[in-house]
């Protein structure tokens, strides 16, 4: 689901998918140790030579790992090392090259460089257009990415623009129940609470949320991140009992996902207490008179 806005004040993003290449699949869900990712680099160098796709696979892989890391000036030049040699030996309208693009927009996206991020997705978008029919569910991700970029720069009606583009392709696609579209709804839901719209925003986050539990059942991010949002709505309506519920029930789940001391569990307990306190003084105010 798209970032929890709880600690995404100028606009969440969904990073549920990237346009895909042939020969290029990079992406968070290789990531490995840095020492594995050096040894896989330096000996497919040497064996496979610089210019290979699982050399440039294993290199964007470990830049990824360091924008992960939040180690963005090591992550910048294996990004464009990658990019140069894709452009050169494949095309710079290739789609090995738009998927680096797209890896490169979210590296600027996580460090807060909305503008930059929304050019290098907005490049991706012209290049797959070049191959693919504007309704094709392969561009529903970069749809996705180019809504949140304009979310993040207060572009609000442009970001309605897109990620209902994003929706209805994968409604058409995937149908009403896939996580993906459940997606979509999170994000439109995010730009109603960046708006301060919270009974829209809590409609759209609620068929998120019943897509979400359906699909991965209750102790998944997306579910936490939901109710979390459901939380921030209520706060925002002044419905500070429910919403203490709805950040409870994050809070669980987070618990058990990451651990005690991870920093969305130190945000979510901080959300909780101070909604408790807020209630107690209130409580109190109400007994003083």
């Amino acid at each position: 689901m798209a970032s929890d806005p709880r600690s995404s004040p100028g606009g969440p993003s969904a990073d549920l998918d990237s346009p895909g290449a042939a020969g290029l699949t990079p992406a968070g869900n290789r990531l490995s140790s840095e020492p594995v990712l050096l040894q896989a680099l330096e000996t497919q160098e040497r064996t496979l030579g610089p210019e290979h796709c699982s050399t440039l696979d294993t290199l964007l892989c470990l830049a990824a790992l360091y924008t992960s890391s939040r180690r963005y000036a090591e992550a910048d030049p294996l990004y464009e090392r990658a990019l140069e040699t894709l452009q050169r030996t494949l095309g710079p309208r290739s789609g090995e090259a738009a998927t680096c693009l797209s890896l490169m927009g979210r590296h600027q996206k996580e460090q807060g460089n909305h503008a930059e991020a929304l050019e290098h997705f907005e490049e991706v978008l012209a290049i797959l257009l070049e191959s693919h029919d504007p309704e094709q569910i392969e561009l529903a991700g970069i749809y996705t990415d180019i809504g949140t970029a304009h979310n993040n720069l207060e572009d609000t009606e442009k970001a309605f623009e897109y990620h209902h583009r994003a929706l209805a392709i994968r409604r058409a696609s995937l149908g009403e129940d896939h996580p993906d579209t459940a997606v979509s709804h999170g994000n439109i839901g995010n730009i109603h609470y960046t708006l301060f719209r919270y009974k829209e925003a809590i409609e759209w986050t609620t068929r998120a949320l019943a897509i979400f539990r359906k699909a991965h059942g209750e102790n998944h991010p997306d579910v936490a991140t939901g109710y979390g949002v459901m939380g921030l709505c209520l706060s925002g309506l002044h419905d500070h009992h429910q919403a203490l519920t709805y950040y409870k029930k994050a809070l669980v789940i987070e618990e058990h996902l990451y651990g005690h001391d991870h920093p969305r569990v130190t945000e979510g307990r901080l959300f909780m207490r101070l909604t408790e306190s807020f209630l107690n003084r209130t409580q109190q105010g109400r007994m003083d008179n």
